[in-house]
C-alpha cells in the first residue's frame, strides 16, 4: 500500500501565455539572462497562483525540481542554442580567463 504520492507538475508555454500573459519571445531562447529573469517571474506566479502544491516551468526545460535553484538557468537537452549562448556569456564575465 502507497501512503504518500510524491509528483511534480509543470506547466505548458501555451498555459503560461492564458494564464499569466507571458510571452516567449526569441531572446527568451537566447538569451540566458533574459530566460532567467522570466523564469524567475513565471515561477513567482506559479508560486502564488499554485502555493500548495509543487507545479513547475519545466514543460521544455527537462529538467527535475529537486535539481534546480533560483540562480539557476533552466536548459534543456533540446535547447542548443541557449547552451551556447551560456558558454559564450562565461567567455566574458568578469574574472574568468578568455584565453
Amino acid at each position: 500500500m502507497i501512503e504518500h504520492l510524491m509528483i511534480q507538475g509543470s506547466v505548458s508555454k501555451g498555459w503560461l501565455f492564458q494564464e499569466g500573459g507571458f510571452t516567449f519571445p526569441e531572446s527568451y531562447y537566447f538569451d540566458p539572462r533574459c530566460r532567467w529573469e522570466q523564469d524567475r517571474k513565471i515561477a513567482e506566479f506559479l508560486d502564488g497562483r499554485f502555493s500548495r502544491y509543487p507545479i513547475y516551468n519545466m514543460e521544455s526545460n527537462l529538467v527535475q525540481a529537486e535539481y534546480t535553484g533560483p540562480d539557476i538557468v533552466l536548459v534543456g537537452g533540446i535547447q542548443p542554442n541557449l547552451i551556447l549562448n551560456i558558454l559564450q556569456m562565461c567567455r566574458t564575465c568578469p574574472g574568468q580567463r578568455t584565453s
